[in-house]
């Protein structure tokens, strides 16, 4: 196993409770390979493997060489790359939330915020960075909470869904065979 650099620590053993806040991708770049192309006389690329981090709120993109490290320490990212699945932020999308306004969602992604889960998280430093953000962060705090003591009672509610739907059916069914037994009983007599 590669031993870690200075810049690229081990997140295997102590893993970082703040990594659920950034917004990672890997993607794959292709890098120009002067020996090859050197020797062939044409342009040769490699393939290379990048992941770029995006912390929500800072301008600022980390973008790396995806080292088995930071595969290990986004490996559900890692794995939907490698599937050639969308690597998508987690969470509730800005546009599905109904208190944000369009402008607050633009100024949002504007600073790298693509998630609910991504504003409730947002450090104290960005506040100054646009008017109100300490009153919209408790809101999708607030959110996110109601959502999750919600969630029980949905799941009931979607059991509940399920279960009619099925005795819908099974009625129906009943109604069916019923009537094919009385059907049956004029024929015989």
């Amino acid at each position: 196993m590669p031993t870690p650099t200075l810049d690229e620590p081990n997140y295997t053993d102590n893993p970082n409770k703040d990594d659920d806040k950034l917004f990672v991708m890997f993607y794959p770049e292709a890098v120009k390979n002067e020996t090859k192309t050197a020797a062939e006389g044409r342009p040769i690329f490699d393939h290379r493997d990048m992941i770029k981090v995006i912390t929500p709120g800072s301008k600022d993109i980390m973008v790396n060489k995806a080292t088995e490290n930071y595969q290990r320490r986004f490996a559900r990212q890692w794995q939907r790359y490698k599937a050639n699945q969308e690597q998508t932020p987690d969470g509730t999308p800005l546009d599905q939330v109904p208190f944000l306004s369009v402008t607050q969602i633009a100024e949002l992604r504007a600073l790298n915020v693509m998630s609910l889960e991504g504003l409730a998280g947002m450090a104290d430093t960005v506040a100054h960075r646009f008017m109100g953000f300490h009153e919209m962060r408790a809101k999708a705090q607030k959110y996110l909470d109601a959502a999750k003591s919600a969630a029980p009672i949905t799941a009931l509610q979607s059991q509940v869904d399920d279960l009619k739907s099925t005795n819908e059916v099974l009625q129906r069914q009943i109604e069916a065979l019923m009537a094919a037994n009385e059907a049956k009983a004029k024929t015989q007599t």
